[in-house]
């Protein structure tokens, strides 16, 4: 059975301010997009992207369904930094899944590792090559390459991980 992508539907964006991942106090702009996804259900998501620490911040914040996954998901972040190229920024791609009842997420390092869905419609790049400062933590693993003016992408980025269990949720 084939399934349709989901659809992205801007919401709005505005200029604010916000506390990120590490509780630091950011300012810069903020998106939302609802996403409709045939499998998993609709979901809201945020990008907040900040000029000044060079990163973007994207989560789903909502969804209309309620499970325990559902749940995890929606407390997931996933951060995008500025990369060697100012244009574009880097997350090193974490490939999610269940296991034994509990959301986790894996690094990669080969593209075989990696679905279909997003080798055919993201840039991938290894770690070191795109970060300005690579520490050992990622080397050898794959990172997603998104313009930094392309929130909707980095929301599709999140998005298309989640599609490998959609089955679950």
């Amino acid at each position: 059975m084939k399934h349709e992508p989901p659809a992205v539907e801007f919401i709005r964006s505005q200029y604010g301010e916000w506390l990120d991942v590490k509780g630091i106090k950011r300012k810069g702009h903020i998106y939302e997009y609802n996403v409709r996804d045939e499998r998993s259900g609709r979901w809201e998501f945020v990008v907040r992207l900040s000029d000044e620490a060079q990163k973007a911040e994207v989560r789903p914040i909502k969804t209309d369904k309620s499970s325990w996954l559902h749940d995890a998901i929606c407390h997931k972040t996933d951060v995008f930094q500025v990369s060697v190229n100012p244009a574009k920024y880097y997350h090193p791609l974490g490939i999610g899944y269940v296991k034994e009842d509990r959301y986790s997420y894996r690094r990669v390092s080969k593209l075989d590792e990696v679905p279909k869905e997003i080798r055919d419609n993201f840039d991938l790049a290894i770690y070191k090559t795109v970060s300005p400062k690579p520490s050992s933590r990622f080397s050898g693993k794959l990172v997603v390459l998104v313009g930094k003016n392309e929130p909707e992408k980095m929301v599709l980025c999140l998005r298309k991980n989640m599609a490998g269990f959609s089955n679950l949720i």
